[in-house]
């Protein structure tokens, strides 16, 4: 167990014990690494009602086998049973295109559609160019990113 989620044990367990008309209905959960993706998931044989709220939880990267399960059996296991149900309410990420690390981006707010975002660099604001309902293919969204900003830059590389 990482000593981040041992001390957030700890610091449930300081809590008084609640009668039982208490319940724990929330879990916010702010993480930056990876490991307590896996503790985490066992906090739900605890408190199997309740809703967990997961603040920079990675979950693009859990549905997308961007962990090799071979190499990451357990939170390969973890990702299946406990995060594929999570919904993800708000998702940015940026799309480097030609050297400009932040000349797109891609983006969501449950419940609305994804959209594809680009730069017009002379005003240093983002235009929506593409709306999907579902997830963007990636490979199509960079090449539609470098064209549109191929345009409003006039660069070729």
């Amino acid at each position: 167990m990482t000593s981040t989620l041992r001390s957030f044990y700890s610091y449930i367990s300081d809590f008084p014990s609640p009668s039982p008309s208490v319940i724990i209905s929330l879990y916010i959960i702010i993480m930056i690494s990876l490991l307590p993706l896996i503790d985490i998931a066992a906090l739900e044989s605890q408190y199997p009602s309740t809703t967990f709220i997961i603040v920079n939880g990675n979950l693009d990267r859990l549905r997308t086998s961007y962990y090799p399960p071979l190499f990451y059996p357990k939170l390969a296991n973890v990702s299946k049973s406990f995060y594929s149900r999570f919904t993800q309410v708000f998702f940015l990420s940026p799309v480097a295109v030609l050297g400009d690390r932040f000349g797109s981006w891609i983006a969501t707010q449950y419940p609305g559609s994804w959209e594809l975002l680009v730069l017009q660099p002379n005003e240093r604001k983002y235009d929506v160019v593409q709306r999907s309902d579902g997830a963007f293919d990636s490979t199509k969204v960079w090449k539609e990113a470098t064209r549109v900003y191929k345009q409003r830059t006039g660069r070729m590389f």
